[in-house]
């Protein structure tokens, strides 16, 4: 069984709201107030079995001031069954009084035996998990043997505490079960200490894993009757240092594949924004919620430099702009074949804006290049002669200066080459080297190419600057390892710079 869609009519300041579920991963970010938390509690409510459910009451609760006469509140909710069927369930509000004292209430289905809630596992982890076993009375906590507990489930709690916090040494980590009023899970204990000294990182992906491996026995109990589950978990990042989070949505991916689950969280976290988008994309899908005019907004798979601007109340910042890479190079021959490298690659030409700026004199961009460091936030593009071994230094294709490069490659093109074939009021191979036939040097290459400039200048139909791309395309084609090598060398200066 799939969830599909949750689609909200009105829910407090959430109207008209369509959210499909992913595969795996449902990720809810948002400023605080956004309805983050609302969304999980509508999200798990419709669901449950024995030993597997949520309510409403247990998220969020109803204010009896403002909400006294909130019989309008309605959402639905689809999932696609073991037929491949969908089934919608409608869900509504009706406030009632019991014993005197007012009370809310989320009708699932019709009220009829059989026509609730939809029969399906789900584990909401809410905010609870974090309270310190140290803020708790000592009364309320009993700790005892873990029952019911395998070898393996013990083998697997252990590594995956391991893979979350990267711990390399060979000391085992062994179980004991951890019961209070706030919390009923699989803590974990070393030699040199038991629950009551783990951190609150190592409570929380204590509870995780409980939940991964009540998963796991349900899938071995049920056999073919299962049919997969939910695990929701509000604030994941909670608790976690950045990398540890990242882990922990590697774990949490590896399991949800090999127990059939969905797993929708609410997290304020970038580092996990963005390992979902770069790595499990296709199997997930994020929301971004935002307030606007008293009602919530929805940005669906948003990029996560918008994420990260409206977290952080950025509002100068462009997403769409792009972004301006600073190039030195030695001179103007220089700047010319690099300009036509940059602009035949259309990946580069999208993604960055580039500024390209000229040294004066003969080796001097070398020395300015060995001092790459002091330079950092520029990308050095040297001729293929010099060698120069850092992150922000990028050789041009070829061994030689871009005239050598140039006036070779075109000096081995046959006469009958399609570059010739071209109508350019007669530039044949014998017009281009009229004069400069064998040169051997870089001083000779410059020449020629400064010859052709002026002859160039009076032509109206075919410039230098045109002659020079199609001359930097024919060697690109011709060329296509040199020039593959030359574009991953300069986007990975890119983005290392960045």
């Amino acid at each position: 069984m799939k969830l599909q869609h949750l689609n909200i009519k009105k829910f407090r300041h959430m109207y008209d709201l369509n959210f499909e579920f992913g595969d795996v991963f449902t990720v809810i970010s948002g400023l605080n107030g956004c309805g983050k938390t609302t969304f999980l509690g509508l999200a798990s409510h419709p669901f449950g079995m024995k030993g597997y459910s949520s309510k409403f009451n247990e998220v969020f609760q109803f204010c009896p001031e403002n909400e006294k006469d909130s019989n309008d509140y309605e959402y639905s909710i689809s999932v696609l069954d073991a037929n491949q069927e969908i089934i919608t369930k409608n869900c509504t509000s009706r406030s009632t009084t019991e014993k005197g004292k007012p009370r809310f209430r989320i009708d699932v289905g019709t009220r009829t035996k059989d026509k609730g809630k939809i029969i399906h596992p789900v584990i909401y982890l809410g905010l609870k998990r974090f309270v310190p076993l140290a803020n708790l009375p000592s009364s309320s906590i009993k700790i005892s043997c873990t029952k019911g507990f395998s070898q393996n489930d013990g083998l697997e709690y252990s590594k995956f505490i391991k893979n979350i916090f990267s711990i390399t040494d060979g000391s085992n980590i062994e179980t004991e079960n951890i019961k209070t009023t706030q919390k009923n899970f699989i803590g974990m204990k070393t030699k040199d200490y038991s629950a009551f000294g783990i951190s609150a990182g190592q409570d929380n992906i204590g509870q995780i894993m409980s939940s991964l491996l009540s998963f796991s026995n349900l899938k071995k109990k049920l056999a073919s009757m299962y049919s997969g589950g939910i695990l929701i978990i509000d604030e994941i990042d909670g608790t976690l240092f950045p990398s540890a989070q990242v882990n922990l949505i590697k774990e949490l991916y590896k399991y949800a594949k090999k127990l059939e689950l969905q797993i929708i969280f609410t997290t304020h976290s970038l580092d996990i924004i963005s390992e979902v988008l770069n790595n499990y994309k296709d199997a997930s899908q994020v929301y971004f919620l935002e307030t606007m005019a008293g009602k919530v907004e929805q940005h669906k798979n948003p990029n996560i430099k918008l994420i990260e601007n409206k977290v952080n109340r950025l509002i100068d910042k462009d997403t769409t702009k792009k972004l301006v890479i600073n190039v030195l190079v030695e001179d103007e021959m220089a700047k010319l074949f690099l300009e036509k490298l940059l602009i035949k690659n259309k990946t580069l030409k999208q993604s960055f804006s580039f500024k390209i700026h000229l040294t004066s004199g003969d080796g001097l961009i070398k020395k300015i290049a060995e001092l790459h460091k002091v330079f950092r936030n520029f990308i050095f593009v040297v001729d293929g002669d010099i060698k120069i071994k850092a992150k922000n230094i990028v050789s041009l294709p070829g061994k030689k200066a871009p005239e050598s490069v140039l006036y070779n490659f075109l000096y081995k093109l046959e006469e009958d080459d399609a570059f010739w074939k071209n109508d350019k009021t007669n530039f044949t191979k014998a017009v281009c080297f009229n004069g400069f036939i064998d040169l051997k040097t870089e001083k000779d290459h410059k020449k020629w190419l400064k010859h052709l400039k002026k002859h160039f200048r009076d032509s109206k139909s075919y410039t230098f600057n045109t002659f020079i791309r199609d001359l930097v395309y024919g060697f690109c084609e011709k060329n296509p390892d040199a020039y593959s090598i030359f574009i991953k060398s300069f986007t990975e200066a890119c983005n290392k710079i960045l």
